[in-house]
């Protein structure tokens, strides 16, 4: 029995039962039990954002220091020759905490709408963090070299719609990750 399913069933046994003390009661249990589930999956869907909005900033820091010649950290020049592989990859940690969150029982509503807070986060880390770099260029004197913060994500249209795609993508995995959840759970009851 799913959580779900018990849930449907004590809802209605709490309907058609005659003593109103237990009803109420049994009410209270399936309400404080919504809460619950609703405050784990924020919570979880949050913490998900969060490390991948980490993930992504430490990145364009990573690639921001090697275009400004200030390092060759092999993740920057990886990510500066392979661009298109750079995206990928960061799609694939959508998708997979997506699938992940999905199997774990969160709603994909949930997930999209914490996702798609992705670039708000981004831009908080951006304000609460600074990385900076001093950029010299070959032949140039001191006067010309000027200090730049990495850490930078600027709210625009662009990063909203990038928000959008989160969103969707992580919508639609973890709803892959709520059926394949069931489809095993469903397969471990029939061998049984």
């Amino acid at each position: 029995m799913t959580p779900d399913d018990w849930q449907k069933g004590i809802e209605n046994e709490a309907a058609s039962v005659q003593d109103a003390q237990w009803a109420r009661e049994t009410q209270g249990v399936v309400l404080l039990s919504k809460r619950r589930k609703l405050l784990t999956d924020s919570l979880a869907s949050l913490g998900a954002a969060l490390v991948l909005a980490l993930i992504w900033m430490t990145g364009l820091v990573l690639v921001s220091r090697v275009a400004w010649n200030m390092d060759t950290n092999p993740f920057g020049v990886w990510a500066m020759v392979n661009i298109v592989r750079f995206d990928l990859v960061f799609l694939g940690l959508l998708l997979t905490t997506g699938l992940f969150l999905g199997w774990w029982g969160v709603q994909p509503g949930r997930v999209a709408l914490t996702l798609v807070l992705l670039p708000v986060l981004l831009w908080l880390i951006g304000q609460s963090v600074q990385v900076e770099g001093v950029w010299t260029e070959p032949g140039t004197n001191i006067a010309s070299d000027h200090t730049t913060d990495f850490a930078v994500y600027k709210l625009n249209v662009n990063t909203f719609i990038f928000a959008l795609d989160a969103a969707l993508i992580s919508f639609l995995s973890a709803w892959a990750g709520r059926t394949l959840r069931r489809r095993n759970r469903g397969r471990r009851t029939a061998v049984k």
